[in-house]
């Protein structure tokens, strides 16, 4: 019997690198500026743009972006965060942050929206948390 050369039992595991990361975040950005990511976010947006009237609170968040509009711009929640895990994002005042360390107390947000967010965080469950 021949042996299979595809081994997917013995891939090596990835590791988590910041610096790719940002590489990718980077490729993602400009994926999203095109056709196809441009009408994904616009999908997304719809979504959004459906949900966030009908949710409550004091405090929305966001962490990370796509796009140049915040995604939560059509909530009518007044008090807003964009924090943003690389730079400032069309010049608006944001935070820079890692996804699994939010300078955020819990309990403290009514809303928070992760665009493409858990993709570039080595621990996604206490992201979540």
């Amino acid at each position: 019997m021949a042996q299979s050369q595809n081994r997917d039992d013995e891939t090596e595991p990835v590791e988590f690198n910041t610096e790719t990361a940002a590489g990718v975040r980077a490729q993602l950005a400009d994926w999203f500026a095109r056709p196809p990511g441009s009408l994904l976010a616009r999908l997304e947006r719809q979504v959004l743009d459906r949900l966030l009237p009908r949710m409550f609170g004091y405090h929305i968040g966001q962490v990370g972006s796509v796009g140049a509009e915040p995604y939560y711009a059509r909530s009518p929640i007044s008090h807003r965060l964009l924090l943003q895990v690389e730079e400032e994002q069309n010049g608006v005042a944001s935070l820079r942050c890692r996804t699994d360390a939010l300078p955020i107390l819990d309990e403290s947000m009514d809303v928070i929206i992760l665009p493409h967010t858990l993709e570039f965080t080595e621990t996604p469950h206490r992201l979540l948390r």
